[in-house]
């Protein structure tokens, strides 16, 4: 019997069986209500085949069946220590969250929960391979507690994954700059036994993760499992949960777990900006959902890019503070002094994280540390940030404006104007 021609019913008495030898009894409790005579004629099929064999009252896994989970439940405190000590050592080094990238990232005790009900719950065998969508933190830590698997871990932020590849194993975990928004790679289509992600709480983003989750397991029956929003996360919660169960079921896929408030986030940084401005102390609050569901591998989605957020940014790192700049539409040949303008009330501190506040579309130049601004010449202004991250001079960082515009003449009375947005923006950058 090959791969492909396993039913779920043999991938249910494997996994079953992944734990421990069993009576028929125990099997027939643990293998999803199969029929006694199918789980008996199952059993007596997979024994022919040499997929499981009998002695006396109970069935084990044959021996040429690999069985990755005996050795991550053996180890599984060892591991759970070196995941920490990794995490640990990630998260001395990580940039502060941003707002842009919806970075909310998982308590201590929030990751653990989280990464037990994954991988002890799952419903199928211990996977080959798992793939991490835009959960790269949890995804690091969790590849400690799989020593058997291969990890992809997949994500839009280069500073992100350039700050964990130095604590996680680079012969098994494979770290892949990728934006979802994008079309998948080809190479990964129909490579992941499980699929994690955690998505930006919108049912549009949802909708995009699902059908990349999709491609990476078609071809295989594999388990597809995210944190999904609280019935109060907004007043159309309850509507927008109903519409995310929809699409996955459009897709094919089908619900075996969901388990509540155990997705457990710290506030960051910019989240508490925006709560002290109102006279709030709220710490790490958010909870969320796992829910947890297998697919056929039979539904492959159209591989097209799909866009969800406007604008586009670039983004760099100065000491640990994320600073995302809009691209705007400037010639290259025309040069535009550099200029800062706050928002209406004078504040620089943001005072919102919601998707839907209006002020979204307004905000050209946005930290980590909340702080955002419109801005003229954004071109000026992004060698700005770059020289404040490179430690350059005043004088060092006006040459590389000039530089910037070969067929531009910027004259040194424009210096003025420059300095004024650098000594500001250094001051934000805590420079």
């Amino acid at each position: 019997m090959t791969q492909t021609e396993k039913t779920l019913a043999h991938y249910a008495v494997i996994r079953s069986l992944e734990r421990s030898p069993q009576t028929f009894k125990q099997l027939l409790e643990s293998c999803h209500s199969l029929f006694p005579d199918q789980l008996a004629s199952l059993l007596g099929e997979m024994e022919a085949n040499h997929l499981v064999r009998r002695d006396g009252e109970e069935y084990a896994l044959d021996g040429s069946i690999p069985n990755r989970w005996r050795r991550l439940y053996t180890d599984w405190n060892e591991n759970l220590d070196r995941a920490y000590t990794s995490l640990s050592a990630i998260m001395g080094r990580i940039h502060l969250p941003h707002c842009l990238d919806y970075e909310w990232w998982f308590t201590h005790s929030g990751r653990e929960k989280v990464a037990e009900l994954l991988i002890h719950n799952n419903p199928l065998p211990t996977p080959e391979s798992v793939v991490f969508l835009g959960s790269p933190l949890f995804g690091a830590f969790a590849s400690a507690l799989l020593p058997e698997s291969k990890i992809y871990i997949l994500d839009k932020s280069d500073a992100t994954l350039g700050t964990i590849k130095k604590d996680v194993d680079s012969e098994r975990v494979h770290l892949i700059h990728y934006d979802a928004e994008e079309s998948l790679p080809q190479e990964l289509v129909g490579s992941a036994d499980m699929v994690f992600f955690d998505p930006p709480w919108y049912v549009d983003y949802y909708d995009l993760f699902l059908r990349r989750s999709m491609q990476l397991s078609y071809g295989r029956y594999a388990t597809v499992a995210f944190v999904l929003f609280p019935l109060l996360t907004r007043p159309t919660s309850l509507q927008e949960r109903k519409r995310v169960f929809e699409i996955a079921m459009s897709y094919g896929l089908s619900l075996v777990s969901m388990e509540t408030h155990v997705a457990h986030y710290y506030t960051p940084q910019f989240e508490r900006e925006t709560l002290v401005r109102r006279g709030i102390e709220a710490k790490n609050w958010r909870r969320g959902d796992l829910a947890m569901f297998i697919s056929d591998g039979t539904r492959l989605p159209e591989n097209i890019a799909l866009r969800v957020e406007e604008g586009q940014w670039r983004e760099l790192i100065v000491g640990k503070v994320k600073v995302k700049v809009r691209v705007k539409d400037e010639n290259p040949d025309i040069y535009i002094a550099p200029e800062l303008l706050d928002f209406a009330d004078g504040h620089v501190a943001l005072p919102t994280v919601s998707r839907r506040d209006p002020i979204r579309k307004e905000i050209d130049l946005w930290t980590s540390t909340q702080r955002g601004f419109k801005i003229k010449g954004w071109r000026a202004i992004w060698k700005i940030v770059e020289g404040i991250r490179d430690n350059l001079s005043f004088e060092e960082i006006f040459e590389s404006i000039r530089r910037e515009y070969p067929n531009a003449t910027i004259p040194e009375l424009e210096k003025s104007a420059v300095e004024k947005v650098w000594r500001e923006l250094r001051s934000h950058f805590g420079g």
